[in-house]
């Protein structure tokens, strides 16, 4: 049974000031009159369990947007959501250890085309069917992959991303703390290829916080992502508003830099990476939260455009920080040219395992242990 609760029956102002006139004053921001209003709606799991321990975090949605896969990684259970009915369709056991395993630790899903799934783990990478069947197997090699070295050769490569035809293979290989960020390139089926230095990823680098004591480890890791959207793959991170832009194809790189007037274009000094005490850490810390926080672009098919959050924590003026966040939406045309940008002053969070399904924007929520979705209806 599908069930919709309203959440808000009043549209919602994205940006202060007057809006007496509907015409919109700055042709160039698409944005600026931004109003939207918002549903809360719920899938229905029957008598099944969904586990949400780890909300969506090992959570993808399929190209067609009429299926999410969520791997429950304790008891290694891919369930299957039709999103048109919002209904728990299925639970399929995989296994850990074997011809078909997905490993101990599995630390990402993608979804593919013809019912496939790329599963990433620690031990070892490969595409599965829907029932569990390992048909490939990925190991990123350096007697294959130009100037891979050894020591980045960790099985686990970090954003490994594999095309929807399955012939291309995208990753940035290395550690997750620190070092040169680099990108890699590989076809299928042999998985020969090459990795590159992208400079600019370099300043994500400066902005990792590490604090080792007799406890543990705490870190802070700026975001790093891939993504395939509209016949490209993506490469964002979290520090800067720039973007990479790579044809599968050609395999040809362009950069992309956008004008931003709400934002900085990036963060800037840097933090101290290695600190002595959680006091010191929180106090760098707040030197990342409070600049920009840029999140994955968006693609809503429905209108040709991508869309993207940012994030900024505000000062805490004596308690003020349980304001939550400030958030900015930002909007770009196919070309990824900037063309809207609007502080949203009614929203104070950044929605949650964010996609676009029939011109609406779908955010996790979790109701009551039950898995929801909160639905953004955009009016610009």
């Amino acid at each position: 049974m599908k069930k919709l609760f309203p959440v808000l029956s009043l549209i919602l102002l994205a940006s202060c000031g007057d809006k007496g006139s509907s015409e919109n004053t700055n042709p160039d921001n698409i944005l600026e009159d931004l109003t939207y209003s918002v549903d809360t709606v719920l899938v229905d799991s029957g008598d099944n369990l969904i586990n949400l321990r780890n909300g969506l975090n090992l959570g993808t949605v399929n190209s067609q947007k009429n299926k999410l896969y969520i791997f429950d990684r304790t008891n290694q259970i891919l369930q299957t959501i039709d999103l048109d009915r919002l209904q728990l369709e299925e639970s399929t056991q995989f296994e850990k250890e074997g011809p078909n395993g997905t490993g101990q630790y599995v630390s990402s899903i993608q979804s593919l085309s013809d019912d496939r799934l790329l599963i990433v783990s620690y031990q070892n990478n490969g595409i599965f069917s829907l029932k569990g069947e390992k048909e490939v197997s990925i190991k990123l090699e350096s007697s294959k992959i130009d100037s891979l070295t050894v020591e980045l050769e960790p099985n686990a490569a970090q954003n490994l991303l594999v095309t929807q035809n399955r012939e291309k293979i995208f990753a940035i290989p290395g550690t997750f703390w620190e070092g040169e960020r680099r990108f890699l390139m590989a076809k299928t089926p042999d998985l020969s290829g090459r990795v590159i230095p992208l400079p600019e990823l370099n300043q994500i680098s400066k902005f990792t916080i590490i604090y080792n004591s007799n406890e543990g480890s705490t870190a802070y890791l700026p975001e790093i992502g891939l993504s395939e959207i509209d016949g490209n793959v993506i490469l964002w991170n979290s520090v800067t508003s720039g973007i990479y832009i790579v044809d599968p194809q050609t395999e040809s790189i362009s950069e992309k830099s956008f004008p931003h007037k709400l934002v900085a274009a990036k963060k800037e000094g840097a933090v101290k990476q290695k600190v002595n005490s959680m006091e010191e850490f929180q106090t760098e810390m707040g030197k990342v939260s409070s600049q920009i926080h840029f999140n994955e672009l968006l693609w809503d098919d429905s209108r040709g455009q991508y869309f993207r959050f940012g994030n900024v924590l505000p000062p805490d003026n004596g308690g003020a920080s349980s304001r939550g966040l400030d958030i900015f939406l930002f909007a770009y045309d196919r070309n990824l040219n900037l063309i809207g940008e609007q502080k949203m002053v009614s929203l104070n969070y950044v929605p949650d395992f964010p996609f676009f399904k029939d011109g609406k924007l779908y955010s996790y929520v979790n109701v009551e242990d039950e898995l929801g979705f909160a639905v953004f209806t955009f009016n610009f």
